[in-house]
């Protein structure tokens, strides 16, 4: 960082690692919001940003960014399990079911089957699974 400070794609990685671990997060939100000034329609960086504001606690924001995030091409898995994510969070759970739905076909579809893919696979089966025992709860 120090050698480039202008690398969108180390700010973002850092900012990101730093959310996934729910720390520094208000480091990480201004690093990925230099990542987004440099590359503004980068969807990896729009969903870093909404899974900081996710850890955060700020659902708003979170779902805000997470749905441009997906709007933006291409399609990722991830980032649809992280919209489902804070859907779920902020009790929607028909969007986030759908949401999940799209991720596990997405995660399925990949093209490269990487550790990371069958792990996203394995977490989507499972958190489809919780939600729809708890919507068919009497």
């Amino acid at each position: 960082m120090r050698q480039n400070p202008r690398n969108a794609k180390a700010l973002n990685y850092l900012g990101y690692t730093y959310a996934e671990r729910g720390v520094k997060l208000k480091e990480a939100e201004s690093m990925i919001k230099q990542a987004l000034e440099l590359e503004p329609d980068n969807n990896a960086f729009m969903d870093s940003l909404g899974w900081v504001y996710y850890q955060m606690g700020n659902l708003e924001l979170a779902v805000k960014h997470l749905e441009r995030a997906a709007e933006l091409s291409p399609p990722d898995g991830l980032i649809c399990e992280h919209l489902a994510d804070a859907y779920m969070r902020a009790k929607q759970p028909a969007k986030a079911l759908a949401l999940y739905q799209k991720a596990l076909a997405l995660y399925r579809s990949a093209e490269e089957k990487t550790k990371d893919n069958e792990a996203g696979l394995r977490r989507v089966q499972d958190k489809i699974a919780t939600l729809n025992q708890s919507l068919n709860k009497p």
